[in-house]
């Protein structure tokens, strides 16, 4: 973290840094004071826009990765999980966070109606659920689905989409976390 922040410093931007490294998750926050406010996101003077960064020193194995292009704003290339790894990583979110966070629902209704349809990466998704305290059988590619509505019956839908409301650029969007369609999209997935 602290050649992140000497590389922004001798970019000319004002950067406070903090991390914590006692878990194996390192978490480090970059704080951008003024920064909304000169690209003309806040009227705010004192606000400041934070990027957590979170880096796993023991990862679960069986990621594939792949070179993504990004060209929303302006062309960017990453190295970044593939689709299939990234939804086995919120579907394991789902199963073993110790609350219901309402972006993980509002994610997990985005994979399943995206148009690629991606499954779970299983043996990701397995190896990180062995990382765990989960005492199920693991998941496997004809069970993956059965698993997840069998524990989507005991979250609160209400307090899920409460949480995700006030991070959606668009009312519609809320759709994305509807039961009848999460539960709906994930029946026709039951092998």
């Amino acid at each position: 973290m602290d050649r992140v922040q000497k590389d922004y410093l001798s970019a000319g931007y004002a950067v406070e840094v903090t991390s914590k490294t006692d878990t194996p998750v390192h978490r480090g926050f970059l704080k951008f004071p003024g920064l909304p406010l000169e690209c003309g996101l806040s009227v705010l003077p004192g606000q400041k826009l934070t990027i957590r960064i979170d880096v796993d020193s023991v990862p679960p194995k069986g990621a594939i990765l792949e070179t993504r292009l990004v060209t929303r704003h302006f062309p960017v290339m990453f190295l970044a999980h593939d689709l299939s790894s990234c939804m086995a990583g919120k579907v394991l979110a789902v199963l073993v966070r110790g609350y219901t966070k309402g972006r993980d629902i509002y994610d997990l209704g985005w994979y399943l109606t995206s148009p690629e349809k991606p499954t779970p990466n299983i043996l990701l998704l397995q190896n990180g659920l062995r990382q765990t305290d989960w005492e199920g059988l693991l998941p496997d590619e004809d069970s993956w689905a059965e698993v997840l509505l069998s524990h989507l019956t005991k979250i609160n839908w209400k307090q899920a989409e409460a949480d995700a409301l006030p991070f959606l650029e668009e009312r519609a969007d809320s759709v994305l976390l509807d039961k009848d369609l999460i539960v709906g999209e994930l029946e026709k997935r039951l092998k």
